[in-house]
């Protein structure tokens, strides 16, 4: 799922595994402060984290939002997703092209990585419970899910299950979209939040809003 990102940013200097625990601001640009005290400026900010995250970011920076933006953002609500990764010692039984979309029940998704071409050197499923389940059972114990996720699951498996790994999604998918395809917020420096709750609630969606927001950005810079 990172092959698009890797290629459209393989000439950047792109900054992994690096948590920015605050966002500030001195009226002339803006900073992001890491968690081992790196700082990182730049004269706009586009924030395309899970809306609540990014209002965390900025709060801790002591910026205090307009309060129509600030309404408005803080009303965006995200559904819970809890995904389970499960390496088989044998092919699984969904079919061809590779996932099952179900209606009911505790999973909604289930996946096969190695008919999709992500996953050429072993069996690996991906399984995403519903909506209801995560949020009942976001602090059960990965064990306990594992175990009921993998036995709902078992008309899709076959053979051994050789290793799991539980993921929790706190902010997975936007109950509501914004209107517009990202909200620049009029703090004197350049500032948009963007992604998924405002381009739609797909890859497709956080990329419509992305490149809206960074058309505008570039529009303005020049």
């Amino acid at each position: 799922m990172t092959s698009a990102a890797k290629y459209l940013t393989h000439d950047l200097n792109v900054q992994l595994n690096t948590r920015i625990t605050s966002i500030s601001t001195d009226g002339y640009k803006w900073t992001a402060i890491t968690e081992d005290n790196r700082q990182f400026s730049g004269n706009s900010l586009i924030l395309t984290p899970p809306v609540p995250q990014s209002l965390a970011l900025l709060k801790t920076g002591g910026i205090n939002l307009p309060a129509k933006e600030s309404h408005s953002l803080e009303a965006l609500q995200y559904d819970p997703c809890i995904a389970l990764l499960a390496i088989l010692d044998g092919r699984s039984a969904i079919p061809a092209p590779g996932g099952v979309q179900l209606e009911s029940g505790p999973l909604r998704w289930l996946a096969d990585n190695t008919q999709k071409g992500i996953s050429p050197n072993q069996i690996a499923l991906t399984l995403h419970a519903s909506r209801e389940y995560s949020r009942r059972n976001f602090e059960t114990a990965p064990q306990s899910i594992a175990d009921y996720l993998l036995s709902q699951a078992s008309p899709w498996l076959s053979g051994s299950i050789l290793d799991w790994q539980v993921h929790k999604w706190r902010y997975s998918q936007p109950v509501h979209s914004y209107p517009e395809r990202y909200l620049k917020v009029p703090v004197g420096l350049p500032l948009y939040f963007a992604g998924d709750a405002f381009g739609g609630p797909r890859v497709e969606g956080a990329v419509l809003s992305g490149l809206a927001a960074a058309e505008d950005m570039m529009k303005n810079h020049d």
